[in-house]
């Protein structure tokens, strides 16, 4: 025999008629009656597979008793102080979704059925499983619920992406912060977003990490986003979308010395080699932006009155100040990734900027360095991106950052480029082409009932349900997918972070 199964803890029961080799039904012993829960690990012993134990985890415990059945009825329906505790006969069975197998080479799959009457066995200290279930390299964000075992997790399973999903409360947040410790250790380096500013930003910069905290309003803007801004908060309409986009593209390439002129940046055969005039040429001033907005409206066939409503919209809606700010824009997305390849992680504190759309842009920036950085090299960049609020950045919905982070998601494997994304939803928060790729997911207590299905139509959930998700209380997330050496679901409490 492997191993004396009882060192794993004490024996609770047998193995029913009617077993497979993934899903075995056992009766419980009267004294493992009121020990025995769903979730906890468990191993079966049968003493003819002897090179060997089972590896499972309880599910459905239920009470039974031969005479008080559903669909019978009797008279102690009527007169239940009759019914005396020498007279019922109540007994436990449960059932066992059986995981892999333990031997004495490691962990593997169970191709067999356990027979009647097998042993069954509580995993009581999981410090006897660390023996066999183990990794080279390994990562430990919380321990199994009932047995302690810290359940190793791959970190080279990181490049094909991560989920975390929960509802609010459930401990997202400090899910990511013991990922974030783990991961860094690693050897990758991590860029994180927080969207409010509140859960991670804050409690690094508590921790001495100010350094590594970065402002989203120190973030250069790409000009079509400025144009998206100028557009959007001028409330000029869409007919003049045209013209916005290319004048500020061409104000962008003036300032940044790539062509002298609006003619130059339109391509006229003349170019008129004057200067744009104002306060400087390598800032963005407002009174110069009019004017290349005018000159590029006259010269893409604008009628006049649709000039003089441009220019009363952008004077009236558009202060100096909002130009004064993008000239503190000066960290490029570039950097940011020089930072974090540097530093091992930084956070950007998306807080200070109020539109989403900004918000969307300086992730969607970032993530299209990451492959500038990637093809520049030729070499992997072992970078994650962890988004928080994902629903905000990967959703169904049109948005220039989801499109970044699909990309990431199909072609980033290869390259050691991941992301991770925390939301509270899965379902719409997170568009399908995503959250089919990600091959880890951490979930808890979900916001919508139908989020468990949309998670396991494209991972292996065995039969866990969402009765059990109910019973969650904080910092306790199951953990599917490739990180999980078992593959199926495991219930963890999250580790205390530091």
């Amino acid at each position: 025999m492997l191993i004396t199964p009882n060192v794993f803890g004490r024996e609770i029961g047998i193995v029913l008629s009617g077993a497979s080799a993934g899903l075995a039904p056992i009766a419980l012993r009267n004294d493992a009656e009121n020990i025995v829960a769903d979730e906890q690990i468990v191993v079966i012993y049968d003493k003819k597979y002897s090179d060997k134990l089972m590896l499972g985890v309880v599910r459905w415990v239920h009470r039974l008793e031969p005479f008080l059945r559903r669909g019978v009825r009797t008279v102690y329906t009527d007169h239940p102080d009759a019914l005396e505790d020498e007279l019922v006969l109540g007994y436990s069975n449960a059932w066992v979704e059986i995981y892999g197998a333990i031997t004495s080479s490691g962990f593997r799959e169970n191709i067999n059925a356990p027979h009647p009457g097998s042993r069954v066995f509580l995993v009581e200290n999981g410090e006897f499983l660390s023996k066999y279930i183990a990794l080279e390299k390994q990562i430990v964000v919380g321990e199994h619920k009932y047995s302690g075992w810290k359940l190793p997790l791959n970190p080279d399973a990181l490049r094909y992406h991560v989920g975390v999903f929960g509802a609010t409360g459930m401990g997202k947040s400090r899910l990511v912060r013991a990922l974030i410790e783990e991961i860094v250790e690693q050897g990758y380096s991590l860029i994180v977003f927080d969207h409010t500013g509140v859960d991670y930003a804050q409690p690094f910069r508590a921790k001495g990490y100010g350094d590594h905290v970065v402002e989203s309003s120190k973030i250069k803007l790409s000009p079509d986003i400025i144009a998206r801004l100028i557009l959007e908060l001028s409330r000029l309409s869409d007919h003049y979308a045209d013209y916005i986009m290319a004048a500020t593209i061409c104000y962008a390439s003036i300032i940044e010395g790539k062509h002298s002129s609006v003619e130059e940046c339109f391509g006229a055969k003349y170019r008129v080699q004057k200067k744009i005039g104002g306060q400087g040429k390598d800032k963005w001033v407002k009174e110069d932006y009019m004017n290349v907005l005018i000159r590029a409206m006259s010269y893409m066939g604008a009628r006049e009155t649709g000039v003089g409503r441009v220019r009363a919209f952008i004077n009236f809606f558009l202060s100096d100040e909002f130009f004064e700010q993008l000239n503190k824009r000066t960290t490029t997305p570039q950097q940011l990734i020089d930072m974090a390849k540097k530093k091992k992680f930084i956070i950007v504190d998306l807080s200070p900027d109020t539109e989403l759309i900004v918000k969307q842009a300086i992730i969607a920036d970032t993530a299209r360095a990451g492959w500038e950085w990637i093809f520049s090299r030729h070499e992997p960049i072992n970078l994650g991106l962890i988004v928080d609020e994902a629903q905000n950045y990967a959703g169904e919905g049109r948005s220039i950052s989801a499109v970044e982070l699909e990309r990431i998601a199909r072609e980033g494997r290869k390259w050691g480029y991941f992301i991770i994304l925390a939301s509270q939803r899965v379902a719409r928060d997170i568009r399908t082409s995503i959250r089919s790729n990600l091959g880890t997911v951490f979930f808890s207590k979900l916001q919508s009932t139908g989020d468990l299905n949309e998670i396991a139509g494209y991972l292996d959930l065995g039969r866990l349900n969402e009765g059990t998700l109910a019973m969650l209380a904080p910092r306790e997330f199951f953990v599917a997918g490739l990180m999980n050496p078992l593959r199926r679901p495991i219930l963890l409490r999250v580790r205390e972070v530091s």
